[in-house]
């Protein structure tokens, strides 16, 4: 599935599905969509994400099936959703409020994943901390000075928790980051380093498997919705930049 066009799509998809303009919202759908579906029929239409909010409901209502979305309505109304599955209240009867975002995460994969990854790199029983770090985004805003405090802070627990580091950066660090936080790490606490914008490496489900606790940057629900699934301690870190609005807080 590809949404295209998304700075145009959305208010005019939103609008159509909105003003309960079946017809233009399924012509808008297969404009902006590109997709195939098996032959028979269907019960549900499931989906997560904004970009697939609006499919979500074209597609329910074409196949005459019920729709669960997973995520933020955004610009639709709450009510055109067959069921909405949010972290924060709508206040409408089809709106379930759950305690935690579901993840892709399967508990018993995560810990083979983690079993293989510490037989890989030789560590044996030795303490692991999963450091997850993302970036500029959703009221947070890292300065120069707040990867080296993050840094700093990751030395020091590393230290006084006797542990090794997992550390993986993400797609909006960005390398300026990245040298800093490799200039101020201790390079003897790294147990292994994924730098995102020199060698992206996809290895979340490995690195929680196998930590003992984790620390992950406050900007990302994702990687913390991620770290809770987990099942380890989680620490969530800010910058002094720390403006999310009230439905982030809230989340």
């Amino acid at each position: 599935m590809q949404l295209k066009a998304k700075a145009l799509a959305r208010p005019l998809l939103a609008a159509a599905i909105n003003r309960d303009w079946h017809d233009v919202a399924r012509k808008l759908v297969s404009h902006f969509y590109r997709f195939s579906l098996p032959a028979g029929a269907f019960d549900l239409v499931v989906s997560a994400g904004g970009d697939t909010a609006f499919l979500n409901i074209v597609l329910a209502q074409q196949l005459d099936a019920k729709g669960i979305f997973i995520g933020s309505p955004r610009r639709i109304q709450p009510k055109k959703f067959g069921w909405l599955l949010t972290l924060e209240s709508y206040g409408t009867d089809n709106n379930i409020v759950m305690p935690l975002a579901p993840v892709a995460i399967d508990p018993h994969v995560m810990e083979q994943a983690g079993q293989q990854l510490r037989q890989s790199l030789r560590i044996g029983e030795q303490r692991l901390l999963a450091v997850l770090i993302g970036g500029d985004g959703a009221g947070y805003t890292f300065a120069n000075a707040d990867w080296r405090a993050l840094a700093h802070a990751i030395n020091a627990l590393a230290e006084a928790r006797q542990a090794r580091v997992l550390l993986t950066t993400s797609r909006r660090t960005g390398e300026q980051a990245e040298t800093i936080l490799q200039a101020e790490l201790n390079a003897n606490c790294l147990a292994d380093a994924v730098w995102y914008a020199r060698e992206p490496r996809k290895i979340m489900s490995a690195f929680l498997g196998a930590a003992d606790a984790i620390v992950v940057t406050a900007d990302s629900m994702s990687m913390i919705t991620e770290a809770i699934h987990a099942r380890k301690p989680v620490w969530v870190v800010e910058p002094q930049s720390s403006r999310p609005d009230v439905r982030y807080r809230q989340a």
